[in-house]
């Protein structure tokens, strides 16, 4: 029996997770294709900031990995140019390759919208590695130049400011405002002038999460001094300032933006629907619209919940993964697929240090170190997961 090939571009949360399911199915050959040698744990950011981790503690090397599967999966470190669903082929820079299932597992990078003048140039983002890692140094040689130059005597303010008050910026701005804390009270220093401010333009911070978590954060980050901005939107950025739309001027020394998501599509022969994200517009068995044997899974792919989006998640990537993976094979048993959209199982928020906020099953309400153990342990699980 001739083999059916599936080719998995995106050794992402969803990407690993889809060729896990095909391990030790003989009947399939699955090659997961990545221009990087690493899938990176973009959700533990906040604790490499924080020096609690380093590169090896957020980063899972790929081959490794493929290589502890079944002998039908294989990786390779490609990048993949575009596609080509009516010749069911994929274009690296050295090859083509046939398939004859295509899952897109490509992820997304942070949105830096081209309608806020200045933004890209002047802020940083947490997406990638390369640019968790920039912002890492920047903000340890930041701190140690304070600390060198104005800590004992407070001469100037240092501005922090943090575009977009959702799940990355508000675990940034606490894991910050509570290194500064700690920090200067160990080495005996005020912190007076050290200022982080969170702006957003929804009503809240966390726009569409649970109250209570809300409430909690928002006392959280009162409590590490952090400062919240919310109904505001930011027209244009220079250097060291950023106008809002009511005109309001902010001076700031250092800025990051988590202020949402662009997909990476792949580049293919004909036009697909996209959402204003760049994500691929999908059936209820995640088929990019118009084709039967090319998925979209991940946050390259606008999943829905009836009319409502599901969060770019990790978990909500990871589901829609496994879901991919088991009715392709349902498919080649000739049994009908399933329609399974990502449940929430639980959304836990790390706010400094060994503090956390989070739900399980959008029911039960944990704070402070409990949930800091708990979001832990679902950390660990996963990297339990990506030990076949």
């Amino acid at each position: 029996m001739d083999k059916k090939r599936v080719i998995i571009i995106g050794a992402s949360y969803g990407g690993l997770h889809a060729a896990k399911e095909f391990h030790n199915r003989e009947e399939f050959e699955v090659l997961v294709f990545d221009k990087k040698s690493f899938h990176y744990l973009q959700t533990e950011a906040y604790d490499f900031i924080a020096n609690k981790s380093n590169i090896s503690d957020i980063t899972i090397d790929i081959g490794s990995y493929i290589n502890k599967l079944s002998s039908n999966i294989r990786f390779i470190k490609q990048k993949v140019l575009e596609f080509d669903a009516e010749h069911k082929t994929i274009h690296t820079a050295s090859d083509f390759y046939s398939y004859d299932y295509l899952i897109i597992a490509t992820g997304a990078r942070t949105n830096f919208p081209t309608f806020i003048k200045g933004l890209r140039e002047n802020s940083h983002g947490v997406k990638t590695l390369f640019r968790a890692l920039g912002f890492k140094q920047k903000f340890e040689s930041t701190i140690y130049d304070y600390i060198l130059n104005n800590a004992f005597e407070h001469q100037k303010d240092y501005n922090i400011i943090i575009g977009g008050a959702g799940l990355s910026g508000v675990e940034i701005a606490s894991e910050m405002a509570y290194i500064i804390q700690t920090d200067f009270k160990r080495l005996g220093i005020r912190c007076l002038g050290f200022n982080i401010t969170l702006i957003d333009a929804a009503e809240s911070i966390l726009p569409g999460m649970d109250r209570q978590i809300i409430y909690a954060t928002v006392k959280r980050l009162k409590s590490l001094g952090v400062h919240i901005k919310t109904k505001s939107f930011i027209k244009e950025v220079f250097p060291n300032e950023l106008i809002l739309n009511d005109g309001e001027k902010m001076q700031y020394d250092f800025m990051i933006f988590t202020g949402g998501i662009k997909a990476e599509p792949i580049k293919s022969n004909k036009e697909y629907e996209l959402n204003r994200y760049n994500q691929y517009i999908i059936d209820d068995y995640y088929n990019i619209k118009g084709e039967s044997c090319v998925f979209a899974i991940g946050d390259v792919a606008d999943i829905r919940d009836g009319d409502l989006p599901v969060p770019p998640t990790a978990q909500s990537a990871e589901q829609s993964g496994s879901v991919v993976a088991k009715n392709i094979i349902r498919l080649e048993k000739h049994q009908q697929p399933i329609v399974k959209k990502p449940i929430m199982r639980g959304m836990f928020i790390a706010l400094g240090g060994k503090y956390a906020v989070g739900t399980l099953y959008d029911k039960i309400v944990f704070k402070g170190y409990m949930a800091y153990l708990i979001k832990k342990i679902i950390t660990n699980f996963y990297k339990m997961f990506l030990k076949p």
